[in-house]
């Protein structure tokens, strides 16, 4: 599973990377630590690729490896967000990190 901090507190994630649905989520406890606890659920072994992009903020991923410790998601990695993954979230968002084109989840 991949999750992208991006800018104004946006949260992108998606599982996978071939044909990938990426969907924008935020830090509630509705949110990323929702989507945190079903993807355990189906996939015990899940592994969490945390990619800040450059507009993300050190809160951005405090916030985020708070919801993986909340959720005892203990195999994690922060990664470097590279251009497929520009290209996968530039995609959903219409080449904007305003709205999404794919919409909201």
């Amino acid at each position: 599973m991949s999750i992208v901090l991006g800018s104004d507190n946006k949260v992108y994630w998606y599982v996978g990377f071939t044909g990938a649905q990426v969907k924008e989520t935020n830090y509630s406890d509705t949110g990323l630590r929702k989507i945190l606890l079903d993807e355990i659920k189906s996939n015990d072994k899940l592994v969490v690729l945390i990619k800040p992009d450059d507009k993300s903020t050190y809160g951005n991923l405090v916030n985020t490896l708070d919801e993986l410790t909340i959720t005892g998601t203990s195999r994690y990695a922060l990664v470097t967000y590279d251009p497929e993954d520009k290209l996968l979230i530039e995609a959903f968002t219409g080449g904007t990190s305003g709205q999404p084109a794919g919409g909201n989840s």
